[in-house]
């Protein structure tokens, strides 16, 4: 389980919650949308955002080298478990006439691990670590309140995957689109609450980015990506 003994105010939780959702828009706004960035330049700018933001909420609570060894056994199961299942869903979805990607060692090592660790990171452990912390630490710590916070932690996260993902173009003008990043995205979350490993979100999202790559897709900010003003509704931009 996550630790119970670092304690997070009702304030305090609030406040990163918040500055995570803000952080994980505007990283993905600003370099894929206002300035458009090639993904060699945004994945490591995405990578500083997440690891101060990390690192910021591991100093401020307190927590230890645990963050990262909990559970990792069941972390290395459960990684395994969701990118089966997401690889599974890719790819009965994707599009047929999609040409094959092919695997380097720069694809998984860059698009996958980096990538991936990065995204798994920012949008499925920092925002249900904090929530579920939050939580716990005032009263929500047995019987239904516990499947409460569990259940709060996990749409604190899809409230943090919805707004990185309304900074891509693309995504903030496609239901499809969004809705498979909620999903994808979601199961990886997911799969951290049920492990409490940061292992299981990492590098699923790592296979997760390796498959979309291998199934001729094309992982976002997209170079060639309609742009769509903020603001524009669904119906207006599809």
């Amino acid at each position: 389980m996550f630790d119970p003994l670092i304690h997070v105010s009702w304030s305090a939780g609030l406040l990163w919650l918040a500055g995570i959702t803000v952080a994980a828009f505007l990283v993905s706004w600003l370099l894929s949308d206002l300035r458009p960035t090639r993904r060699v330049f945004y994945i490591p700018a995405l990578s500083v955002v997440t690891g101060a933001l990390t690192a910021g909420y591991l100093a401020w609570s307190g927590a230890g080298v645990s963050f990262w060894t909990n559970n990792w056994g069941y972390g290395l199961v459960g990684a395994a478990a969701a990118g089966v299942f997401l690889t599974a869903i890719l790819r009965k979805g994707r599009v047929r006439s999609a040409e094959p990607g092919s695997i380097t060692a720069g694809t998984l090592g860059w698009d996958g691990l980096v990538y991936g660790a990065a995204e798994g990171l920012l949008l499925s452990v920092l925002p249900v670590l904090v929530a579920y912390q939050m939580l716990f630490s005032n009263g929500w710590g047995s019987g239904w309140r516990l499947f409460g916070a569990a259940t709060l932690a996990l749409v604190a996260s899809i409230v943090v995957i919805v707004a990185h993902h309304l900074g891509y173009p693309d995504f903030r003008s496609s239901r499809v689109k969004m809705g498979q990043a909620i999903l994808g995205c979601g199961v990886l979350s997911l799969a951290y609450l049920l492990t409490a490993s940061v292992i299981a979100p990492i590098l699923a999202h790592a296979a997760l980015h390796v498959a979309v790559t291998r199934f001729g897709m094309e992982l976002p900010p997209h170079e060639e990506a309609k742009q769509v003003p903020l603001g524009t509704p669904f119906s207006e931009a599809a």
